[in-house]
């Protein structure tokens, strides 16, 4: 029964109408009320946040500045520190090196030049009073010193003509030493001074001065080295000083005299780099906490005088002396000290070669005013700005009142407008889906519903809805058939790539060196994994795992491809580098399809354990020593191959010593995804490798698969999973490989010869084959001597290897000289006479015809050239 009815076109037009009405104005009397309620917020705000501000500013401030202070602070005291540590550096290395001048002075003046003293007037070389201040050499003795004698007056002159030039140097080119001595055991005293007047009494006669009764005399001779002595006073001016003095010895050890310079503390500022106009004041204390140096004092530093060194460390101002134990702990410290009413920030550093420390100090006023007067200033401009926010807030309500007023009318209009643009189709279009029923399908465009929004999207989709049933029914059947094709295509793409791998283990039942697992666990899509072994030649073992990019039948292929020219070129020789170059350039020959193929290729010596791999873009190897555990073995990859023509391919050597493992993978199983969606990850996976690592490769392959699985749940699989794992075992037979490297010389023949000789008799080598072997041996080695480096001298090294149970030697010479291939050559026509033979080539002919095989090949740079024999059982 066919439906129709007249729908009314008021209802629905006023109903949408009343409630976009109603929701405009809920919407302006919400908008208005949070307005004014945010305003009063904001202006709160603006308030609070100056006031918190000006704090924080003012906090922030001060913390900085007062930190920039302390660490300039701190790095001045640093740098006064260096300086005066220089400085007594350099008066120790000067005083050194006059001692080195004064006994050098005194061989000449003991063993050489013989001055003629006998009309010298020895009591000319005293201080002269009227020289009072000026820079003068003078002679001081003590009491019973003999002037007179030969040897005391040779050795004066000698000093004051040797030593002159040095003290004068040392002198005027430091300005904090004042003066420079020397004494000897027999009471001489040679010094050049300014205080000459110092020497006399009140009465003007000359003191006598012994300076081996001195402090820094005794010390110097005690220490047998340059040394500083405590501080004490200067014996002539009572000022105090510090003396640097340094033995000297004759040949014999014996002292000689000390060579001694004086330091006034008051002089140590002409050495220092201090400016007159900092405010920041500067004191050295001493181990003992006496200052010792002070050249501006400030209150309890201005206490200390000629006469009175205070002791810091009880200086009755608990912060000050708590400051000074913990500076002359050797620490560099930086801190805020009260004395007394007022406050310095301190900062120390020490004085490495005296034990000293160095303190430099600012009053604390001084550092608070750079922060007084930023915060004055940011207390300003903060209501300043606080003032113009305000006003602009008052203007803006107002601004928004009024244009809410405005949105209100304009909206009311725009809601009658589209009311009943947008009713007016739906009315019709609803009249004309009442009137659709059982199979008729029909619904056409009218003019009406061309509205260009959501409505016209409607009606179209409702005019193409029988179409598209329809079509879905009729071509329903053809897509249910194209996936049974599909479905046939991928089973026989999967048989195809579970047939081209090996599935027989062990798959070399005989070859006891190691043991081999693989397996391959397929993703319901077909994808490219492979994995691949099969030897080259006797010993050497091909190891091969890949991954395609792409799934479905073609990347299948792509794989069938690939490892078949893999193998094929494997076959022919050469390094995994070479054979992945060539590979990489036949694939990418016509790979029209854009497949790329990620490769781990290695070869290895299962005779030795060495072995070559290249990775080209591959996951990284996991390796297990023998008691180990599994760890990833990561190196520089190459990139995959099929990505560009003549690409150059890294390789890795390593090793493997009988019971190390290697595991190999694809990302199936370091990718292999949980419910969760997190990835397994290679960590995992080496725990799954490391629940059992001693296992043999099928029960490593099983307990990886169980963890993946453990760790994956009721996920569904998304990629292929392929695994392969080797295991070292060894040579069963002990067949060692034994190498000696030395240098291709005709000399270093019967070191070869032995070295070839106890590896055969160790075997029991039969005499006749032992003379076979000795005679190519030396054929070889004569040979690489005389022309791999002509006309230099280079390495060879020898390496022999005997297999028992075979009854095989093999004898491999290496050398990085000149390529040969020695068995390029033509063998000679023994038929000829010798006359008529060509010059050549007889000896490599007799080393083939004696050998089982001979073997050349140029790797690395290197000749490698390999003598193989067959050796029967001792009788």
């Amino acid at each position: 029964m066919k439906r129709t009815g007249k729908l009314s076109f008021g209802g629905i037009e006023k109903r949408v109408f009343l409630i976009f009405l109603i929701t405009l104005a809920m919407v302006f009397v919400v908008f208005m009320i949070i307005s004014v309620f945010t305003m009063s917020k904001i202006t709160n705000y603006i308030e609070q946040s100056n006031t918190q501000q000006k704090e924080g500013i003012s906090w922030i401030s001060s913390s900085s500045i007062e930190q920039v202070l302390q660490n300039d602070l701190a790095r001045t005291s640093e740098m006064e520190a260096f300086v005066t540590d220089s400085i007594f550096n350099r008066i120790i290395g000067l005083s050194s090196s006059m001692a080195d001048v004064y006994e050098a002075v005194y061989l000449i003046s003991a063993y050489g030049i013989s001055y003629d003293t006998s009309q010298a007037n020895v009591e000319a070389l005293r201080p002269i009073p009227e020289m009072d201040g000026s820079l003068s050499f003078q002679l001081l003795s003590a009491t019973d010193t003999d002037l007179t004698d030969k040897e005391n007056k040779n050795l004066i002159f000698a000093i004051f003509s040797g030593m002159a030039e040095s003290f004068s140097y040392a002198m005027s080119n430091d300005a904090v030493i004042d003066s420079c001595l020397v004494s000897t055991p027999s009471g001489i005293t040679v010094i050049l001074d300014r205080n000459p007047s110092g020497k006399y009494d009140a009465d003007g006669n000359l003191i006598p001065f012994d300076g081996t009764s001195r402090p820094w005399y005794k010390l110097a001779t005690e220490t047998g080295k340059p040394c500083f002595t405590e501080i004490e006073r200067d014996s002539f001016s009572g000022r105090l000083e510090l003396v640097c003095a340094c033995p000297a010895y004759d040949t014999d050890g014996n002292v000689i005299g000390v060579v001694a310079m004086d330091v006034f503390l008051n002089s140590l500022s002409r050495g220092m780099s201090i400016d007159p106009n900092d405010r920041r004041l500067m004191f050295i204390v001493n181990d003992d906490g006496h200052i010792v140096y002070s050249p501006e004092g400030y209150g309890i530093l201005a206490e200390r005088s000629a006469d009175n060194v205070i002791d810091l460390r009880d200086s009755g101002y608990s912060e000050l002396s708590e400051f000074i134990i913990d500076a002359m702990s050797g620490k560099s410290i930086v801190r805020t000290v009260s004395v007394g009413e007022d406050s310095f920030c301190m900062a120390s550093s020490p004085i490495t070669s005296m034990g000293w420390t160095l303190v430099s100090v600012m009053e604390k006023e001084v550092m608070d005013e750079p922060v007084d007067g930023l915060v004055r200033l940011t207390e300003k401009y903060s209501d300043l700005i606080v003032t113009m926010l305000k006003a602009d807030m008052l203007k803006i309500q107002v601004i928004v009142v009024g244009i809410m007023i405005l949105v209100f009318v304009i909206g009311s209009i725009a809601t009658l407008f589209v009311t009943k643009r947008i009713t007016r189709p739906i009315q019709l279009m609803t009249q004309r889906m009442a009137e659709i029923e059982g199979d008729n399908f029909d619904f056409t465009m009218a003019p009406e519903y061309y509205t260009h929004d959501e409505i016209q999207v409607m009606a179209k989709t409702f005019s193409d809805l029988s179409a598209r049933t329809r079509k879905y029914l009729a071509t329903i059947s053809e897509i249910t058939a194209e996936k049974e094709r599909i479905r046939a295509e991928l089973d026989v793409a999967a048989h195809i790539q579970a047939d081209m791998l090996p599935k027989v283990f062990p798959p070399y039942p005989d070859r006891k060196e190691f043991d081999l697992y693989a397996s391959m666990t397929p993703a319901k899509e077909v994808g490219g994994d492979f994995f691949d072994f099969f030897f080259i030649d006797e010993n050497r073992l091909a190891l091969v795992i890949a991954d395609v990019s792409g799934k479905g039948v073609p990347a299948a292929l792509f794989m069938v491809i690939a490892k078949t020219l893999i193998k094929t070129r494997a076959q022919l020789g050469g390094s995994p580098s070479e054979i992945l170059f060539d590979v990489n350039n036949q694939l990418c020959s016509g790979n029209d399809s854009s497949f790329f193929v990620t490769v781990w290729f290695a070869i290895i010596d299962v005779s030795t354990g060495k072995g070559v791999s290249a990775n080209a873009g591959h996951e990284h190897p996991a390796l297990r020593q023998a008691g180990g555990l599994y760890e990833l073995d990561k190196y520089m990859h190459s990139p995959p191959l099929a990505m560009m023509e003549n690409l150059r391919y890294a390789e890795h050597e390593f090793e493997m010593k009988p019971g190390d493992s290697i595991f190999v993978y694809t990302d199936g199983i370091p990718e292999a995804t949980s419910l969760a969606n997190e990835l397994m990850g290679t960590e995992k996976m080496l725990d799954a490798l490391n629940s059992d690592p001693d296992a043999g490769p099928e029960k490593v392959l099983s307990d990886v698969e169980k963890g993946v699985k453990d760790f994956v749940g009721n996920a569904e699989q998304f990629d292929d999973m392929t695994m392969l794992c080797f295991r070292y075992n060894g040579n069963p037979e002990g067949g060692e490989k034994k190498s000696l490297e030395l240098e291709a010389r005709i000399e270093n023949l019967d070191q070869v010869m032995n070295f070839v000789d106890g590896i055969l008799e160790e075997n029991d080598c039969p005499m006749k084959e032992m003379m076979q072997i000795d005679v190519a041996v030396e054929e070889i080695f004569v040979n690489i001597a005389h022309y791999a480096y002509s006309p230099e001298v280079g390495k060879a090294v020898v390496s022999a290897s005997l297999d028992s149970e075979k009854a095989i030697i093999s004898v491999s010479f290496e050398d990085k000289g000149i390529p040969f291939n020695p068995l390029a050559k033509d063998d000679p026509d023994v038929s000829l006479s010798a006359e008529d033979r060509q010059i050549g080539g007889l000896g490599i002919f007799m080393v083939k015809k004696s050998m089982d095989d001979v073997l050349y090949e140029r790797k690395d740079g290197k000749n490698i050239l390999t003598l193989v024999k067959r050796i029967r059982p001792k009788e």
